[in-house]
């Protein structure tokens, strides 16, 4: 079937290696899948199961506690009781059993009843021991995994596509994927078909790259659910969910999340019930319990967020490759946390917490090109036991060797990788214009899903120099409208921390997303702001917050006397020589610009282009940016070493910070033009203030400020400004900070003004 496709989709595919078979990428079907028995031990495999099967013995599947290990559980089971097997499932617990085959384990399922025949999915393939004993008991054994094998493989029948030299042509199936081959051995390619509807879910839930054979498995696999061709269990969860047309976006965040949770919390055995039940009362009773134990588990993972930003505050990202943390973590989300830490410092990553047997357990997440499973193969001797793959891993340790560990972990990240590896890259694939912002585009880039690790969403960027802002009401003050010159609307989540280079006439990048939203029925093309880049050396700075800004940087040094700044005076030449030596180290420090004159100072010069990115915030992984912005009030709590904070004001003088508490301006403030600050003027502020603070949601003081002047004209932002600051130091109204502003007012008696040190000393030099 010949399928029509944008020519930059198309472009898109061939620069992904997609070139002659794009009709067979669009349209896979079933008949693509790989021969099953170019898998090493697959005949090994099939003679033991029809044997067993015929034989009517115990037959157990031992498979691992997350949605992948539950769902090749579920397929196997589902096959071979259909064959009349004598099959059973057991799926251990995360905190009574561990992972993986052991011998406590082992213990557990020969209490239960011995099985003649134990075969596992999606764990095993570094269990030696384990299988020696279970031989030893006089049980056989399959191992069926898709993990990074060891040198030692165990002693028994293997299935594993990534153990090397093998005639398979794909080494990138989940478990799930590995259970469907052996089905397909045992039988054929359509008779896998029925199974097509819980391996796609796994499939996309494991992160394995959707290609080859897993993009065959996952998009017919959506398919059959869609056309409600699927387990009832999976029926009721999309009906229980409300989801519509099933995405792979769904699959990743609403239904695996729920298939994991109860292997994160609790046990994972009522998933793998859960799955396999058809009564729609005991369907109802399972999933009851398992959205307990979902709920445990975002609760768990609001309180590990909030104790690992604790945690890291302590963490080194300037000097450091990675990301380890120790603390008081619940076991089940250590995933979670990881991937969380990893996606924000571009960092690889791995969070521990204590066990009850006093070891430290751990798990990790990489970035794209750095093989973390490796290293750890290095670390063998500092380690009790580890497994995953290149982009994942599960780790324990005594907490003895922790520091050792740490400290060797990274040195072989620096050893192996370049600094170059950590930093932003700000990638996109396409380039569109706003006109490309409608139905028939975004349509056709839905032909290339379901997306995932692998075939990733294509990602735009768009150019962009005149833009509305529109920010959202009430307590969505954070999140904006764009509106482009075509008035194409960009929603923004959270751009207040871009809103000045939004704002501005300069020239940026615009990196998007696109897909399509229904509202009552009728679709909408839906646009979403991910990233923006600084694409000129033009910027329009707003003068009067760069003014105003002033006025806060000067309140700051009052309230903030113990911050010692320490500082050098610099001329041009001596600024540049500094900014050259610290971009040498590509992370730790931070330029803070604040004219037009400045920006083009540093950005004529090729070291500081080069190693400078240019943004309008501090960047979470440290890098070394220059931020531009009209208000130059920073914090240096933020894990940035050096500071070099351009004076405006005078010509040829700049200061270098080091270490510092708070970043601020000691300019001359003739050219705020407060005009008038006596009582009466100050009364009409707290009036302004008193009236209208409970309906205003800023983002910083600046906008607060903005925000009442457009209640009285009459007045000027640095008045009100200087007002707030002044009521605040007397305690006639409360500030919450410098950004994401509250103001509670106090209900003080009347005092004087000049009892402010900070109105009596400002106003002493106006």
């Amino acid at each position: 079937m010949k399928t029509t496709l944008d020519p930059r989709l198309i472009e898109f595919l061939n620069n992904r290696g997609i070139t002659d078979t794009l009709d067979d990428f669009l349209n896979p079907n079933i008949k693509m899948l790989l021969n099953p028995f170019d898998l090493n031990g697959m005949y090994d495999a099939v003679e033991k199961l029809r044997k067993a099967i015929e034989m009517n013995k115990k037959i157990l599947v031992f498979g691992d506690y997350d949605c992948d290990g539950i769902s090749a559980a579920c397929i196997l089971v589902l096959y071979l009781k259909s064959k009349g097997a004598c099959v059973d499932a057991f799926i251990p617990s995360r905190f009574e059993d561990g992972y993986g085959l052991s011998s406590s384990t082992i213990s557990e399922i020969c209490q239960i009843g011995k099985p003649d025949l134990l075969i596992t999915v999606d764990l095993g393939i570094t269990a030696v021991k384990e299988v020696e004993q279970l031989k030893q008991l006089g049980i056989d054994v399959i191992i069926t995994d898709h993990h990074e094998p060891m040198e030692n493989l165990p002693n028994c029948t293997v299935i594993d596509a990534k153990i090397p030299g093998q005639k398979y042509g794909f080494d990138g199936l989940c478990g799930a994927g590995v259970a469907l081959k052996i089905v397909e051995a045992m039988e054929s390619k359509k008779y896998v078909e029925r199974y097509l509807d819980i391996c796609a879910i796994a499939t996309i839930g494991d992160i394995v790259p959707l290609i080859n054979e897993n993009r065959v498995i996952a998009k017919l696999g959506l398919e059959k659910i869609n056309k409600g061709e699927c387990l009832e269990s999976i029926k009721f969860l999309i009906n229980k969910l409300e989801l519509g047309n099933l995405s792979s976006e769904d699959v990743s965040f609403r239904l695996v999340p729920r298939l994991n949770a109860s292997g994160r919390m609790d046990n994972g055995k009522k998933v793998l019930d859960f799955l396999v039940e058809t009564n729609p009362n005991k369907l109802e009773e399972l999933y009851s319990q398992i959205e307990l134990d979902n709920n445990k588990r975002l609760t768990e993972i609001s309180n590990g967020i909030e104790n690992i930003e604790t945690q890291l505050k302590n963490v080194d990202v300037v000097s450091d490759y990675c990301v380890l943390v120790c603390g008081d973590f619940h076991q089940g989300v250590l995933g979670i946390l990881a991937s969380r830490v990893c996606h924000d410092y571009n960092r690889p990553c791995i969070i521990f917490t204590k066990t009850e047997d006093g070891t430290l357990k751990g798990s990790g997440r990489s970035i794209d090109g750095i093989n973390i499973h490796s290293i750890l193969s290095d670390l063998q001797h500092l380690l009790i036991r580890f497994g995953g793959h290149k982009m994942a891993i599960g780790i324990e340790l005594l907490p003895q060797n922790f520091e050792e560990f740490k400290q060797e972990f990274n040195s072989r990240l620096k050893q192996n990788y370049s600094a170059n590896e950590f930093l932003v890259n700000y990638h996109y694939d396409i380039e569109i214009t706003d006109a490309d912002i409608n139905l028939k585009f975004i349509n056709n880039l839905k032909m290339l899903e379901p997306f995932g690790c692998g075939n990733e969403k294509p990602s735009f960027m768009l150019k962009a120099n005149n833009l509305i802002c529109e920010q959202m009401k009430g307590k969505n003050y954070k999140h904006y409208k764009l509106h482009t010159i075509n008035n194409k609307q960009i929603v923004a989540f959270n751009a207040y921390k871009h809103i000045e280079m939004l704002k501005s006439n300069s020239s940026k990048q615009l990196f998007v997303e696109l897909e399509v939203n229904v509202y009552n029925g009728k679709k909408y093309p839906c646009c979403k702001l991910k990233d923006v880049k600084f694409d000129d050396k033009t910027f329009t700075f707003n003068n009067k917050l760069v003014n105003a800004s002033s006025i806060v940087n000067r309140y700051l040094s009052y309230r903030n006397t113990s911050c010692n700044l320490q500082f050098k005076h610099l001329n041009e030449e001596s600024l540049i020589q500094v900014a050259e030596t610290l971009a040498k180290d590509k992370f730790g420090t931070v330029i803070i610009c604040q004219n037009q004159r400045q920006l083009e100072l540093l950005l004529n010069n090729p070291i500081i282009k080069q190693n400078y990115i240019v943004s309008s915030s501090f960047l979470v992984n440290k890098q070394n940016c220059i931020i531009i912005k009209s208000t130059g009030v920073q914090s240096a709590e933020n894990g940035y070493k050096n500071y070099i904070y351009l004076k405006s004001g005078t010509r040829n003088e700049h200061f270098l910070f080091d270490n510092t508490k708070f970043v601020y301006d000691q300019s001359t403030l003739n050219n705020l033009k407060l005009a008038s600050c006596d009582r009466k003027i100050m009364g009409i502020c707290y009036n302004l203030i008193v009236k209208n603070h409970e309906g205003i949601f800023a983002n910083d003081i600046f906008e607060f400020a903005e925000k009442l002047n457009k209640y009285d004209k009459s007045l000027n932002l640095n008045q009100i400004l200087f007002a707030i600051l002044v009521f605040d130091d007397l305690d006639f109204i409360s500030v919450s900070g410098i950004t994401d502003v509250q103001i509670k007012i106090n209900n003080k008696e009347k005092n004087n003004l000049n009892n402010s040190k900070f109105y009596r000393d400002f106003t002493k030099n106006e």
